[in-house]
């Protein structure tokens, strides 16, 4: 299927090729807005986790140190 059509698509393969930058330049275009959305999703994600990350350790240093203290 793929060869038929490529093969249709010779005659005006000039033409199909300019189409087919287009439609590229579009989809890294999309690709870029999509990413960036993401970003925006993620970092406060990324920081949220973060910050539980580091009350988890501290919770662990507290802990280890009350232990110490009462032995």
């Amino acid at each position: 299927m793929v060869k038929k059509k490529s093969i249709e698509m010779l005659p005006d393969a000039a033409n199909n090729l300019v189409k087919l930058q287009g439609i590229c330049g579009k989809t890294a275009q999309r690709l870029m807005t999509l990413a960036t959305e993401w970003e925006a999703h993620r970092k406060p994600l990324i920081d949220a986790q973060r910050t539980l990350k580091e009350g988890l350790s501290l919770r662990k240093v507290c802990a280890h140190a009350l232990t110490n203290c009462t032995a």
